[in-house]
């Protein structure tokens, strides 16, 4: 198949028993997936999804009409993971790495560049409220003299701008760890956060930095044994929310989880506020709607609504829909998000590993009293 494609689809929907809500199904074939976490899938129409679609054993992009499950193939080329790619709704143009090259598509006219290529394969995309720069990050070799004079060589990751309209990229900072999750504020053109991956007693720790580099660091205070992940910006870019994870070592020195959290923290990392997950709950990926007043998340099995209580510090998950992924890879991780006008949460499941994955929409607006649910067309 090639870019321009059009695919046609037979939407199916059903109440679900257990909580009442409509579940829609827009694709039949499995092997789907919604935008990472990073990038919210629903396009500017607010009535088509940016999915991903392995078809022939090849990932590509597609623009999925959820109303009517016609499908429009975006890209045609083998190397692309959803992941590794960022959706610029303000300009409505996808944004992918391939290799070591970044390249761009635009949703209505198709058109297609490459906007960077270099030596190393490029990871996480972000693009700045403007429009002005993309953000990526690289491996790259250091070379220096240990204290024995003899030559030594290390890996840094390298966080770095790309300005759209020329093309030129510069380096925004270096570091010893990876860099991942990264995501530009929607309100501050000079304002990004991404995760500093660590893992167990490393831990995976928040950063923020200006475009130049010269501002910014780890941000909220660092608990013992915790990794903050999860990320993202609240839609008016006045806080960042996260997941907080705690480990301990147990048996045979291996590290076991011993608690959750859901937080947020204002976009300099000050006023940090964390809300203990009881009975064994936690968040996993959450995102917040576009009002600002609601808060889903997809951790043990459930899409839930996280309520907070100021009084004890205590995050409540009131559940909407048993998604039941296996959560086996990236590829069928739920990464819940809001469409447009905060009706309709998207997320992704395997059913518990029983099929290869597919795109599902909840719908906000439809529950019923729980009942046993008939399969529409």
């Amino acid at each position: 198949m090639a870019v321009g494609t059009r695919l046609e689809g037979n939407v199916t929907s059903w109440i679900d028993p257990e909580f009442g809500y409509r579940i829609v199904q827009p694709m039949e074939q499995d092997h789907n997936r919604i935008m990472y976490f990073t990038s919210n899938c629903f396009c500017r129409d607010n009535q088509s999804l940016l999915i991903s679609s392995v078809r022939d054993g090849v990932e590509n992009f597609y623009k999925l009409n959820y109303e009517d499950g016609t499908c429009l193939q975006l890209t045609d080329e083998p190397g692309i993971v959803v992941s590794q790619a960022h959706y610029d709704k303000g300009r409505d143009t996808l944004y992918y790495a391939l290799g070591h090259s970044i390249k761009s598509v635009h949703l209505e006219t198709l058109e297609s560049r490459t906007v960077y290529s270099g030596e190393s394969a490029c990871a996480s995309i972000g693009v700045t409220c403007d429009g002005r720069y993309l953000i990526s990050s690289m491996k790259v070799p250091y070379r220096y003299s240990g204290n024995d004079g003899e030559p030594r060589e290390m890996q840094l990751y390298r966080l770095f701008k790309v300005e759209l309209a020329t093309g030129e990229w510069s380096r925004i900072l270096d570091r010893s760890f990876e860099l991942d999750h990264i995501q530009c504020s929607p309100t501050d053109r000079d304002w990004l956060l991404f995760c500093a991956r660590g893992f167990y007693a490393t831990h995976h720790r928040i950063w923020g930095t200006s475009l130049d580099g010269t501002r910014g660091g780890a941000l909220g205070p660092e608990q013992p044994n915790e990794h903050r992940t999860h990320e993202y910006f609240t839609p008016d870019g006045v806080r960042i929310a996260y997941h907080g994870k705690f480990y301990a070592v147990g048996d045979e020195g291996r590290y076991k989880n011993i608690g959750h959290t859901w937080g947020s923290m204002n976009a300099d990392g000050t006023d940090d506020r964390y809300y203990r997950c009881l009975h064994g709950k936690q968040a996993g990926h959450s995102s917040m709607s576009q009002q600002g007043r609601q808060v889903v998340a997809d951790g043990n099995d459930y899409l839930s609504m996280v309520r907070l209580h100021e009084g004890t510090q205590e995050a409540e998950f009131v559940p909407l829909y048993r998604h039941g992924s296996s959560m086996k890879g990236n590829f069928v991780h739920a990464h819940p998000c809001f469409s447009n006008d905060d009706r309709y949460i998207a997320f992704c499941t395997d059913h518990g590993g029983t099929h290869k994955g597919n795109v599902y929409l909840l719908d906000l607006h439809s529950q019923t009293s729980p009942s046993k649910g008939a399969r529409q067309t």
